[in-house]
């Protein structure tokens, strides 16, 4: 064999895959970095292989090293400190005022909290579903306090109770009877007369009776008695059908009591109402104020 066929059969036989002979070999700069070992074949998955990060520099990489900001719990508490605030100054959204504000508070110190770990970016939210939170709760107690008081001045027992032997619901006065309560006020409700009410008076109806009676406080204690808020009913029959009020701009009938009675003085007026046919006794209310027990009467008509 000739030596040109020699070195023609020696190419021939070189490994393909080998580089060429002359190729330059590669830097140290563009040798993979810590490459990860090659998976094994037909090997399970192994996650910790699968998270190996690149092996060339300048490649982005590891994005799970930079987690996202923990906000949730500050958004919330900006959320609730919001709406506990605004439901604590309504009557029925306070009951939300106070567990909402509860929760705006707790919420709000833990998103400060990752705040200054570096957790969360929200860390202002944080303070002020805090602040909202912690007002949400003030105004919550405030309002509730006040409804309490004004449920219990409102339907709760009288500061100002009835001493006289008669005068309750169960026992009412008759004509001229006096109820008496322990502050010193006295009430005395007179016998009603039949009168004939004057043109153009208001709550009269042609054909029914009208009966008029006089109405006496005197107030006997220390202190001023206030008549501004006194209330009264007046009912007839046993059904205590309620009666119409019959009153005038002038006279008598337009006559009311002070607002406030002084210690010893006295005042009278004169109460008229429409009784319809066939309803009789009269049954007559009155409360010197919204303090008082409630003094009954019960007025025979004739």
């Amino acid at each position: 064999m000739s030596d040109e066929q020699h070195d023609r059969s020696r190419i021939e036989r070189r490994d393909p895959w080998a580089p060429p002979q002359d190729a330059v070999p590669p830097s140290p700069r563009d040798t993979p970095r810590d490459a990860c070992p090659p998976p094994p074949p037909n090997g399970p998955y192994d996650p910790y292989q699968a998270a190996c990060p690149p092996a060339y520099p300048g490649y982005p990489y590891a994005a799970w090293l930079h987690p996202a900001p923990r906000n949730a719990l500050g958004t919330a508490a900006l959320v609730l400190g919001i709406v506990g605030t605004v439901a604590a100054v309504t009557c029925f959204g306070v009951v939300l005022g106070l567990p909402l504000g509860v929760l705006a508070v707790v919420f709000g110190l833990i998103g400060r909290r990752r705040a200054r770990r570096g957790e969360a970016t929200n860390g202002g939210q944080a303070l002020s579903g805090t602040i909202l939170g912690a007002a949400a709760i003030a105004v919550s107690i405030a309002v509730i306090a006040l409804v309490a008081t004004s449920y219990n001045g409102l339907f709760g027992a009288a500061d100002v109770a009835l001493t006289s032997a008669r005068g309750t619901y169960d026992k009412p006065l008759g004509a001229d009877g006096t109820a008496r309560f322990d502050d010193g006020t006295q009430v005395t409700a007179t016998t009603p007369q039949r009168f004939t009410p004057p043109a153009g008076a208001d709550g009269y109806t042609a054909g029914d009776t009208a009966y008029r009676f006089t109405v006496t406080v005197r107030n006997t204690g220390d202190a001023d008695l206030h008549l501004g808020d006194y209330t009264y009913y007046g009912t007839a029959g046993g059904d205590q059908t309620d009666l119409q009020l019959i009153s005038t701009s002038t006279g008598e009938l337009a006559e009311d009591f002070p607002d406030v009675l002084r210690p010893g003085q006295v005042s009278k007026v004169v109460f008229a109402f429409d009784v319809p046919p066939g309803l009789t006794p009269l049954q007559f209310d009155f409360e010197p104020t919204t303090n008082h027990e409630d003094a009954y009467w019960e007025l025979r008509l004739r």
